[in-house]
């Protein structure tokens, strides 16, 4: 416990993730019912660093998050909305790319996220 990835930089088409160290990793214990050790470390993170935005899947950490006072977003939301706004050329490698890392992404949701964009 105690090393969160936070997103470092964007390179093109390709998110780059870092580890960092909580500077408090005992405020972890604050946040975790009902909260997963992870998604407690998740917020202690966002707040450590002065993050305005979290995002994820996860409807109990957006709950939560929303209740201490982060926007949150879906990560297909995100891409979905810098697509259309041209802040990057297509959404399917990403999404490809998170399949590839283990992210679970149903069929239906996959498709019509391309559908919304114009890539299928």
């Amino acid at each position: 416990m105690g090393r969160v990835a936070s997103e470092q930089k964007k390179c093109g088409m390709l998110l780059l993730f870092r580890f960092e160290e909580l500077d408090n990793p005992d405020s972890v214990e604050d946040y975790i019912s009902p909260l997963s050790p992870i998604d407690a470390e998740v917020i202690v993170l966002a707040r450590e660093q002065g993050a305005d935005l979290i995002l994820t899947r996860d409807r109990r950490l957006r709950r939560r998050a929303y209740r201490e006072g982060f926007e949150t977003m879906k990560p297909l939301t995100l891409f979905i909305g810098a697509k259309m706004r041209g802040l990057i050329p297509a959404v399917k490698p990403l999404l490809d790319e998170m399949r590839r890392k283990g992210v679970s992404i149903r069929e239906g949701v996959y498709q019509e996220a391309l559908r919304r964009v114009g890539e299928l």
